[in-house]
C-alpha cells in the first residue's frame, strides 16, 4: 500500500511540473516573425530551423499549443542563426516542423 502511495504522489507531482512547462523567449526571440514566401523576395535565407514539441505522455495538450511551441522553439534557433523571419517548409508531423529562416530589412 505504501509503495502504491508514492507511485500515485510521484505521478501527481509529474503530471503537474509538465503542466508548468513553457518556453520562455527572449526579446530578440519575440521579434522573429511568420510570413509567406511571396514576403520574403528581398530577404537573406540563412537556412533552416527546426521546432520540436517535447512528448507529453502524461497531459493531452491541443494542436494549438503543440504548434505554438514547435514555433517557438524554431524563432529561438532562427535567432542563433542570425535570423528574424520564419517561412513554413514543411507541416507539422509528429510534432516536428522545419521552417526557412531569413534575415530580412
Amino acid at each position: 500500500m505504501r509503495r502504491l502511495m508514492r507511485l500515485v504522489t510521484t505521478s501527481a507531482l509529474l503530471m503537474v511540473m509538465s503542466a508548468c512547462d513553457s518556453i520562455n523567449l527572449r526579446p530578440e526571440t519575440e521579434a522573429v516573425i511568420l510570413r509567406s514566401n511571396a514576403d520574403v523576395a528581398d530577404c537573406k535565407l540563412l537556412g533552416t530551423a527546426t521546432g520540436k514539441a517535447r512528448d507529453k505522455w502524461l497531459i493531452s495538450r491541443s494542436d494549438n499549443k503543440t504548434a505554438t511551441e514547435v514555433f517557438n522553439m524554431a524563432r529561438k534557433e532562427a535567432v542563433n542563426i542570425g535570423g528574424n523571419v520564419l517561412v513554413k517548409k514543411t507541416a507539422l508531423v509528429n510534432n516536428r516542423q522545419t521552417f526557412l529562416v531569413y534575415d530580412c530589412p
